[in-house]
């Protein structure tokens, strides 16, 4: 490294005056300097630079590997809550069909409000578990095209390459 350095001196009884004649104490210096050893600091650098390479290598593998166990995870999430969902449909048609037929009943009087009632909640129970369980399986369907970006129902990626 080179280094050089300039300077005026001079002295006055007064702060004004200090510099007027300066010129009559300059002053030059000229300098360089030369890492002839530096321990082993540059070695050291690069290694820290490699290390923290590898380590980010590392990591985005990582990152790959969980992102494609959660999609793996997310598709036999998708094919439960598909069977979930049909299991939900037909157990809210049985308790549709209960339901009419005890209100066929209780006009014949043959039950009584309090059973027609129960078959009312459990119709009611019904159709909010099978709401519940289409939630789940679309909530999944679009978890799983936003994390791919592609529509399987149309067979295409969402984003277009340019």
């Amino acid at each position: 490294m080179l280094t050089a350095s300039f300077g005026l001196t001079g002295s006055n009884n007064s702060f004004n005056q200090l510099y007027n004649n300066a010129l009559s104490q300059q002053r030059i210096n000229i300098g360089f300097s030369i890492p002839v050893v530096d321990w082993g600091r540059s070695r050291s650098q690069i290694q820290t630079a490699l290390a923290g390479k590898q380590l980010t290598k590392y990591l985005i593998e990582l990152d790959e590997i969980k992102f494609e166990q959660e999609i793996i995870t997310l598709v036999n999430q998708l094919t439960a809550l598909k069977y979930q969902t049909e299991l939900s449909r037909r157990a809210a048609a049985v308790a549709q069909e209960r339901f009419q037929a005890a209100q066929q009943r209780y006009r014949n009087d043959k039950l009584t409000l309090t059973e027609l009632t129960q078959a009312l909640n459990e119709k009611d129970a019904a159709a909010r578990s099978y709401i519940d369980a289409l939630r789940n399986y679309w909530a999944a369907c679009y978890d799983l095209r936003r994390l791919t970006l592609y529509d399987f129902e149309k067979q295409q990626p969402l984003l277009q390459a340019h």
